[in-house]
């Protein structure tokens, strides 16, 4: 039956449709007010566009029902509406003869219809499914649909004892549930079978008694099962449902509950769950979301992510739904096999994990989010791990692998305290922020450092609890920040502790520091110790200090007659005295910050690594440096470092490494002697050795360091001086004036940084000449023709944008097109974006550069008369510059005006432009930094003159002329203390090349002129920015600066596209070409004519 879209109106009256064996098809119909419709049959029956409305229940029929489907039917719905009707919308008949192998109901599809206010005083609202009857696919929407029971689907299970194994069951049901009512359980569905696949909204239904959304119950002692479904990117939602009693999603009645959210997708439940030895699995990859209460439910973890959240309440169907969060009570079992709890979201108060089994070789992990409100904290009932035995030991764990604390822990401090069930001894903890309460006043306040794999101190409790109640040995606990104590540190607790500092610092704050026992160590990696009350670390048993990753220092005293060993491959100083304890260095660098570090200390032994005593006279009781061990010293020529002893053992492969300062000797005829070692008894001494068995670590291209007969007695030589040595490795003669004055020259102020760097650059010329020449040329002012490209580089970019508004440029700009008789008659603004790059290749002389600038220009102009131009403008540009070692900033400002004279053809035109640019440079020379800032003004002039042609339609201008850049470079002082003299440089080129090009119109009236340039320069006049510097020990030296090559070729592209009488746009390019030289610009203009 075809209703071609009619509505048919019964009027009261009844409908009765009967569809026999074979398939009957009603579709595109509106079927309203019938007393009754009943639509039955035992044959295949497909609905297509068909509604249903205003429907009766037949007289006489307590339960009818709009389609009643029968033993043989099959359903296949689509498209179509069952609303406001009095009895449910569809009944499938189950098998009611109770024999498993006869016939029953199939409904192999309803889709994308719509359930709306059906109601009926049974069972089902919408959609009864009888016992036996199967459902492949339901996807629909259900909205105020009213039942005694499934307001808007009921699945029924036979009623027999011997045959409560018949239910109804669905395959996959899916859509939108809200606000359909139950009188007495399941709001939305009422389930005694079994439902494959669920998912959908579920919001704002409502049960009297059970289950404002869904009541799952067994029946018969045969349990019913739903498997509640989310995909990817479209979550499952249970939102404002409730009963009488309360907030409400499920119910579940000694029945199983399945919730499988696939990967990046939820099942949210915002209401509680409760039940009676209910078993809820959950599964998948996704997340399963509980932001309300759960109880009376068995909770099975086996994979994917539970999150207990929050849900911040409401409005749901004009009702006010509460706040809530998720939560587990005394009555659930929590079940562990696998996946991750997550306590992430919003608000937990008293969130109980409930009874917590864990299986053995499993680890939970928990994520957790304090919100900033309530006295929050986390407990279970109690902890069993499955597997235990009394003589094994179950490997069950909990895993607390992200937490965030939110709240502000200074004054309200969250926590996470495991009650009951001794879990105290059995967590596995990786926390991210959070303070832990393990047992009694046990309390951590730490940070997971996911780099390091470790826990981290917060603050100065953390660290106060680790070391006095930690009792493991071997955990290793890291410092996430700075920590300032607020008591005395203490006894440590265990029998080790191991603080990783990050480089981190701890200030005692003027309290007491470590206690290490007999028996006990304590191990600091990375960590500063200062501002302790004199002791920072009481040592009766081992105390390791150690520098992996960072330079560390403790600056106050270690008592006690413990052994200190010191190692890593960073460097550890200690500042305070070492009283009694015996040091062992097995590696990394031990610097003294004084001379009495080690008076006091009982024995130093060092197996390695190296003792740095710089210039002091470090005195010890009893040392030894055994193979593999390194003392250095420091030798200036006022002072140097002795070390001695009383008893002084040297093995044979230990080594003497000294530091020969700048002009410690500065005559080849003169040999200075120091006595660097000295011991009352040398325990290797024998017939064959004064016992002094050093390696003379010393391998030095200016000095010859060598023994004498004495033991600990060394004499200098002067080999070669620092200006020899750059020579001889191939420096250039700026680098060997540049030695003479830094290293050569006299000695620099105390503690001044050209010291420091004179000392640096000394060492290097000893050690490495390749470094050393390298220092040298970074220090000099650049002798590069770096100067000379920016200046004369931005200039032609200048120059080039104003020819394009002059002849020998675009003959369209020279137009000058007018639009009245006004003052602007013949004038114009314009503006032009510049790009540039240019790059040195380097020579033999100097090193290269790259330079990167990025600008804009911009002017007005006016056409005088037909013969004379004037214009004036405005530039600014900044250039990036990366040389040898140094980085230069340069901002640069230019005014320009230029002017254009053509009585014909023939035309002379000039341009004249000033500038000042700001040069700001960073350099790193021997291993310091240095920085200067300077200015250079630049004059440039330029004036061409040429003769605009025309053969066979394409314009040819030859041209030729004559550039003129003074630049003056200003004198300036650098951060070492350099005074870098000024400098005036002139360079003048001639220029002569040819411009062709070729104008074109197209139909639409605008104008394209495509050109093309080439033309060669010559440099008559080119200065090198020579410099002389004076440097503060009196000394000062010559640079001679490079210049550029004098020939170059320039060639060039452009397009002129005239829009309309007062819209002109060019983009151009222009490329310098010189020896070891290239700069490329690019040019986008806009010109606006008047």
């Amino acid at each position: 039956m075809n209703g071609n879209n009619h509505t048919v109106d019964l009027d009261g009256n009844t409908l009765n449709v009967v569809f026999t064996k074979g398939l009957s098809t009603i579709k595109n119909v509106t079927l309203i007010s019938a007393s009754a419709s009943v639509i039955s049959g035992n044959g295949n029956l497909n609905l297509d566009h068909v509604t249903f409305t205003k429907s009766g229940i037949m007289t006489g029929n307590t339960e009818g029902s709009v389609i009643n489907s029968g033993r043989y039917s099959e359903l296949d719905i689509r498209n179509s509406v069952f609303i406001d009707n009095t009895g449910r919308a569809i009944h499938a008949f189950g098998n009611y003869y109770n024999n498993i192998n006869d016939a029953y109901t199939k409904i192999s599809n309803i889709s994308d219809t719509r359930f709306i206010n059906n109601q009926t005083t049974h069972n089902g609202g919408a959609i009864f499914l009888g016992k036996l009857s199967i459902s492949q696919y339901i996807d629909a929407e259900f909205y105020d649909n009213q039942a005694n029971s499934g307001g808007a689907v009921f699945l029924e299970r036979s009623g027999m004892d011997n045959k409560g194994y018949e239910a109804a069951s669905v395959v996959s049901l899916s859509g939108i549930f809200q606000s359909n009512k139950a009188k007495d359980a399941g709001g939305a569905i009422y389930n005694n079978g079994e439902i494959s696949k669920l998912q959908g909204k579920f919001i704002g239904n409502y049960a009297q008694n059970n289950g404002g959304a869904i009541y799952n119950s067994d029946k018969n002692g045969y349990k019913a099962f739903i498997n509640i479904f989310s995909l990817q990117g479209n979550d499952t939602l249970f939102r404002g449902n409730r009963t009488a009693s309360g907030s409400n999603a499920i119910y579940n009645n000694k029945s199983d509950i399945t919730l499988t959210a696939e990967k990046n997708s939820s099942i949210i439940f915002d209401d509680g769950i409760a039940g009676t030895e209910g078993n809820i699995t959950i599964q998948g990859q996704g997340t399963v979301e509980f932001n309300n209460m759960v109880s009376g439910n068995n909770i099975s973890l086996n994979s994917g992510t539970l999150k207990l959240g929050s849900y911040a309440g409401g409005e749901v169907n004009g009702k006010t739904v509460a706040a809530s969060s998720g939560s587990f009570d005394s009555t659930v079992n929590f079940n562990v096999h696998g996946g991750k709890l997550d306590l992430t979201d919003g608000e937990i108060r008293e969130t109980n994990l409930g009874n917590v089994n864990l299986q053995e070789d499993l680890e939970l992990g928990i994520d957790v989010n304090l919100a900033d409100k309530g006295a929050d904290k986390i407990t279970a009932d109690s902890v069993n791990e499955s597997g235990e035995t009394e003589d094994s030991e179950a490997n069950g764990r909990i895993q607390i692998t992200e937490i965030n604390v939110t709240k502000d822990m200074d004054n309200n401090v969250a926590n996470v305290q495991i009650a009951d069930g001794g879990l105290q001894d059995k967590i596995d903890v990786q926390m991210d922020k959070l303070n832990v309460n393990l047992s009694g006043d046990k309390s951590y306040f730490l940070t997971y450092d996911q780099r390091q794999g470790e826990l981290c101190f917060m603050n100065d409790k953390s660290l106060e609890a680790a070391v006095k109640h930690d009792t493991t040995s071997g955990g290793a606990f890291a410092m996430a920040n700075d920590i300032t104590v607020e008591t005395h540190l203490g006894r440590l607790g265990g029998k080790s502790l191991s603080v990783s500092g990050n480089g981190h610092t701890i200030d005692g704050n003027r309290y007491g520091g470590f206690e290490v026992f007999e028996d006990q160590t304590l191990t600091l990696n990375d960590v500063t110790l200062t501002g302790f009350g004199g002791i920072a670390v009481m040592n009766e048993g081992t105390l390791n200090l150690a520098a992996n990753n960072h330079d560390t220092t403790i600056d106050d005293e270690i008592l006690g007659s413990g052994t200190i060993n010191i190692g890593g491959s960073k460097t550890v100083t200690l500042n305070g005295m070492v009283t009694y304890g015996l040091v062992n260095l097995t590696g990394g660098r031990l610097v003294l910050g004084n001379e009495a570090v080690l008076k006091e200390a009982f024995k130093f032994t060092a197996t390695g690594g190296t003792l740095d005593i710089g210039t002091q006279n470090i005195f010890t009781d009893d040392a030894t440096f055994d193979n593999g061990s390194t003392l250095a010293v420091t030798v200036n020529p006022d002072e140097h470092g002795v070390f001695e002893a009383d008893k002084l053992t040297v093995k044979d492969g230990a080594k003497l490494s000294a530091t020969l300062a700048q002009g410690l000797v500065t005559d080849k005829d003169e040999m200075k002697t120091f006595k660097l070692v000295s011991a009352h008894e040398w325990t290797e001494a024998n017939e064959e050795s004064n016992g002094d068995n050093f390696i003379l670590a010393h391998d030095n291209n200016m000095y010859k360091f060598e023994k004498t007969d004495v033991a600990g007695e060394y004499v200098v030589s002067l080999v070669q001086t620092a200006e020899e040595v750059s020579q001889s490795s191939g420096g250039t003669a700026n680098n060997a004036n540049t030695a003479n004055a830094w290293v050569d020259g006299g000695k620099f102020p105390d503690g001044s940084p050209a010291q420091d760097l004179a000392n640096n650059l000394a060492g290097l010329a000893q050690k490495d000449a390749y470094a050393f020449n390298n220092a040298l040329t970074a220090l000099a002012p650049e002798v590069s023709p770096l100067i000379q490209a920016v200046e004369t580089g931005r200039n032609n970019q200048i120059f080039n944008a104003v020819s394009a508004r002059m002849s020998g440029g675009s003959s369209l700009a020279a137009e000058g097109k007018s639009s009245g008789d006004s003052a602007l008659d013949g004038g114009a603004v314009w503006v032009q974006l510049l790009g540039n790059k240019s790059e040195f290749d380097g020579n033999s002389k100097a090193h290269g550069s790259d330079a990167k600038s990025a600008g804009v220009a911009m002017g007005a102009e006016k056409q005088i008369t037909g013969e004379v131009k004037v214009g004036t403008g405005y530039a600014y540009t900044n250039t990036d510059i990366e040389a040898f070692h140094r980085d230069i900033d340069v901002d640069s400002h230019s005014v320009f005006a230029y002017g254009e004279y053509k009585p014909n053809n023939w035309f002379v035109n000039g341009i004249a432009a000033y500038s000042f640019s700001d040069y700001d440079e960073s350099k790193n020379a021997a291993g310091m930094g240095i920085k200067a800032d300077y200015g250079v003004e630049t004059l440039g002039l330029q004036a061409m003159t040429g003769y605009n042609a025309k053969l066979k339609n394409v314009n040819v201008t030859p041209s030729a002329g004559l550039r003129y850049n003074r630049i003056k470079r200003d004198g300036y002082k650098d951060t070492v203390g350099q005074d870098i003299s000024s400098r005036t440089m002139d360079v003048l080129t001639a220029v002569t090349g040819v411009s062709v090009s070729k104008e074109f119109r197209t139909c639409s009236g605008i104008y394209w002129k495509p050109e093309a340039r080439l033309a060669m320069t010559y440099d008559l006049t080119a200065d090198k920015d020579n410099a002389v510097i004076g440097l503060t020990n009196g000394s000062s030296y010559f640079v001679e600066g490079e210049r550029l090559d004098r020939f170059g070729i320039e060639a060039g592209l452009g397009l002129t596209v005239d829009v309309n009488d007062n819209l002109e746009a060019v983009v151009g390019y222009e490329g310098r070409f010189r020896e070891d030289y290239t700069d490329h610009t690019g040019m986008i203009s806009a010109k606006y004519k008047f």
